[in-house]
Order: structure tokens, then C-alpha cells, then sequence
């Protein structure tokens, strides 16, 4: 069969969704369909990805003016059997123009959680809705998604499953031959880390993280808050310097920076903990799952999809955190190794490629 995905950023893989499109790409790729990614322009050079050129590239609100480049592959998107969109609204948008090419509609998370109410919330969770109905078929990678559209599932139920005609309830999946125990880096071992893998936007909550490091470092002054991610908003990330500064953690709290998708396995076995500070928009975290794979015990809030994981959770406050990170560190080898089990058992990378090889059979 003849796809596309349609998404936002690809190349270079920087965040879970563009490991996530790379992953899905290899996965159909091995089963026989021929694939092209079209996303944001960048310099990468592969023979599948198909730039959409944005006029307005680099200016507020990008996600969405990204749609301006799309507009101009509509002829790539209908010459498709299908088109695999990630994100609702460029689900919607292939769905309106893609002629007779089937679109399947994938959520990464529900994004109208971060101001509920708000107009601009409205219209997010409006134009999923949307989308929701109008596609060929829709995976959601957390039941939040789907309760959210009107189904009845419950955080952790129905996995895998088409939980109604052609809507289907995939939560994101882990390499665990890939992402195993392993010795990790003595650089970043012997600061003794707690790592928190986010790229600065202001929804992934490093932020919180740091204010319950301030409480944490009270009854555990050794360790340090290792920030792993790119500073993707560079108005958030000069915001948690001052931060770390007035909360005088200038020697405690480190910002690695972004490190290669390669390396991660590394950086989750130097960890003594890893901790998911979501505080809003958030799927079925590749990264904890990885970090949970390579046997760090892991901690998130219970935003979204996180409440779907077996992570220990806590709500998205900075008291409740500071709790359960002392909870959680004091326990964390007999804690990681049975969520390093549980994400073996449950979120294998085979019952994933399974899952869609069924979604994609369901279009012909």
C-alpha cells in the first residue's frame, strides 16, 4: 500500500513524536508498504521525506501555520491510498482535501488540557472532535483521547483493541531488547541523577520538577536534577534558570541539553530515579516507558495518558512530587525492576506493529 505521514517535525528525531513517526515508518516498511513522511522543512536528506515549505516559518503559532505547508503536497497527499496524520488538526485538514486517499488520524495526547475553558481550548478540543468523526479511522495512544471523544475507557483498559468501529486505542510502545539495564555513562552515573528527560516546553513541567528537587534535596542532599532535553522555548528555558537560581540550586540543578535518541538508554540506566513532570498534553510517554524498560525507577504526574503507565503517580503539584520522589527514591531498585517488567509484558514493541498492521489491513 501506498502511505504518507503527515506530521510536524521528523528529521532530525529530537522528541517522542518523531521517534514515534520513525519507528511506525520501519515498522510498515517491513511489512511491504512503500512510505513518504511529509513535515517540516529541514536540511535532512532521506529519499521518504517530502519538506512542506511554511511562508511563515519561525514566526508565533508554527504547529499551525504548518498547515500553509501542507497545502502545498495536497497532490502528494491524494496520489496515496492512504495518509497516516498525526495530531488532530492535520488529521482534519488531510480528511478535507485528500480527496478518495483514506485517512487514519493519530493523537499524540490530549492538548487542551493546559487552559481548560479557554477559547482556545475549546477550539482544540472541537477540531479533534472533528476529526474524530470525519476520519477513515482513528488510534488514540491513550485512553484520556478516547474518553474525551465520548467512549467509555477506563486509564489502563482495552489496550490494543478497536474499542469502536474504526477508532483504536494503541498506547505508544518500547524496544525493550533496546531499552534494557546496561552499565550508563560514569559521567553522568556518578553525579548520582535524578534525570528528567523533557524538552523545555513549558507543558512536559521541568519547572515543576525543579520546585520538588528543592523540597527533595532537603532529605536527600547528594543527589542532583539532570534536566536531558533541547530547549525547545527559549523564553521557558532562560525562565528556569532564574529559577534554579532563586531557589538557589545553581549547583544541584544541571541542563544536559538534547542528546541523541541513541544515547537514551545510556542516560535512563545512569539514573538512580527518572521523573515525568507533565502538567499538561501528555500521551503515553515514550520516554517513560524507556526509562521504565531500562529498569530506572520512574515517576510521573497522572496528566493524560500517564495515568494509563505503571509508573508510580502523583498529581502535578509540587508538594505531592516532592512526596513521592522521596517515596519512590527510597524504594527505587525493588520499583524499577517491576515497572521494567510490567512495560516488558504489557508494552512490547511487537503487540504495537501488530496493533497497526491491523489498522492499516482495516483501510483495504
Amino acid at each position: 500500500m501506498r502511505l504518507a505521514h503527515i506530521t510536524y517535525t521528523y528529521l532530525p528525531l529530537v522528541g517522542g513524536g518523531d521517534v514515534y513517526v520513525e519507528n511506525l515508518r520501519r515498522a510498515l516498511a517491513a511489512r511491504g508498504h512503500r512510505q513518504l513522511v511529509i513535515a517540516r522543512a529541514s536540511s535532512a536528506d532521506a529519499p521518504w521525506f517530502v519538506p512542506a515549505p511554511n511562508p511563515l516559518r519561525g514566526l508565533p503559532a508554527e504547529f499551525w501555520t504548518h498547515l500553509l505547508g501542507l497545502a502545498a503536497r495536497v497532490a502528494v497527499i491524494r496520489a496515496q491510498d492512504a495518509v497516516i496524520a498525526h495530531y488532530p488538526v492535520y488529521a482534519l485538514a488531510a480528511a478535507l482535501v485528500g480527496g478518495r486517499t483514506r485517512v487514519v488520524g493519530l493523537s499524540h495526547g490530549v492538548t487542551w488540557d493546559d487552559r481548560p475553558g479557554a477559547l482556545r481550548s475549546r477550539v482544540k478540543r472541537a477540531l479533534a472532535r472533528a476529526a474524530f468523526r470525519r476520519c477513515a479511522a482513528f488510534v488514540a495512544n491513550d485512553s484520556a483521547f478516547l474518553r474525551e471523544m465520548g467512549l467509555e475507557v477506563a486509564p489502563g483498559d482495552r489496550f490494543f483493541e478497536q474499542v469502536a468501529p474504526g477508532r483504536w486505542f494503541i498506547p505508544n510502545c518500547v524496544d525493550t531488547e533496546r531499552f534494557r539495564p546496561n552499565r550508563g555513562w560514569d559521567k553522568l552515573r556518578t553525579l548520582r541523577p535524578i534525570v528528567v528527560p523533557r524538552n523545555l516546553y513549558f507543558n512536559r513541567g521541568a519547572h515543576l520538577a525543579i520546585a520538588a528537587f528543592a523540597r527533595f534535596r532537603r532529605v536527600h542532599p547528594g543527589a542532583r536534577l539532570v534536566v536531558v532535553g533541547a530547549p525547545s522555548r527559549r523564553d521557558y528555558a532562560r525562565w528556569l534558570r532564574r529559577l534554579v537560581r532563586e531557589l538557589d540550586l545553581r549547583d544541584e540543578v544541571l541542563f544536559w541539553g538534547s542528546v541523541a535518541h541513541a544515547d537514551m538508554p545510556a542516560v535512563y540506566a545512569s539514573a538512580e530515579m527518572v521523573v515525568i513532570p507533565s502538567v499538561a498534553g501528555e500521551g503515553t510517554s515514550l520516554s517513560a516507558l524507556e526509562a521504565m524498560a531500562c529498569g530506572a525507577a520512574t515517576l510521573s504526574t497522572d496528566i493524560g495518558g500517564l495515568a494509563d503507565l505503571p509508573t508510580e503517580h502523583c498529581a502535578p503539584h509540587a508538594a505531592s512530587l516532592a512526596q513521592a520522589m522521596a517515596r519512590v527514591y527510597e524504594q527505587r531498585a525493588e520499583i524499577g525492576a517491576r515497572q521494567r517488567e510490567q512495560v516488558r509484558r504489557t508494552f512490547s514493541r511487537e503487540r504495537w506493529e501488530n496493533a497497526w498492521a491491523s489498522v492499516i489491513a482495516s483501510l483495504a
